[in-house]
């Protein structure tokens, strides 16, 4: 009688999206130039067309896919409880100037090819919005209550991953669904931070996945 251990085999495929992504050396990662160091946004107190914090502009000839995007607080902002996360996109560079330039990486080792997206972090001075800028969506991490040093805020582009948000006193890593955002030739993404009570920025650290195919 044969003598069995009861274990299955389990074979995984290389096969998820960003595995793919990054095997065809299409996966980029932009960051702040230097590591372990935020950058301060602005303190606008409204939505206001011209001050986000993050300006991502599509200035080659593929479409851009926005995978995540990560801040991780480094100096908590001045004078806000709830901060609102506004996502916009538009058409043309949205960038005028101000903030600082990310650093963007190819993933893959064995690829010199060089990303056309130009990303910009922190009181950053954008262009007026034209006719047909879509707004896509408005986010809260911490509602009612001040951001502490070590809180983390993501967003996953198009996934179903997600984590709940509660208010404790505590530093958290929220993580928000967001949706698809596909930047073709020549249009720009931005994210607004605001808060009706701002006066000065958080200084973030910033991470932001994507890909360009």
């Amino acid at each position: 009688m044969p003598l069995s251990s009861g274990i299955q085999s389990v074979v995984l495929g290389v096969t998820g999206r960003d595995l793919q992504i990054g095997d065809s050396a299409n996966y980029y990662v932009a960051s702040t130039p230097t590591p372990g160091t935020g950058i301060v946004t602005g303190n606008p107190t409204t939505l206001v067309a011209t001050t986000p914090a993050l300006v991502v502009y599509n200035g080659g000839l593929l479409n851009v896919y926005l995978l995540y995007l990560r801040l991780m607080s480094t100096v908590v902002g001045g004078g806000a409880a709830t901060k609102n996360f506004t996502h916009q996109v538009d058409q043309g560079n949205r960038f005028s100037s101000g903030g600082t330039q990310l650093t963007i990486n190819n993933s893959n080792i064995l690829s010199n090819v060089k990303s056309s997206v130009q990303a910009t972090w922190g009181a950053v001075t954008a262009t007026a919005a034209t006719a047909n800028v879509r707004a896509l969506g408005n986010d809260w991490f911490r509602q009612g209550s001040a951001d502490i040093v070590g809180d983390t805020y993501e967003f996953q582009y198009g996934s179903s991953v997600a984590a709940p948000s509660p208010n404790v006193a505590t530093a958290m890593h929220f993580i928000h669904q967001a949706p698809v955002v596909v930047l073709l030739p020549g249009s720009s993404y931005l994210l607004n931070i605001w808060s009706g009570t701002f006066t000065a920025g958080i200084t973030l650290e910033v991470q932001m996945g994507f890909a360009e195919k």
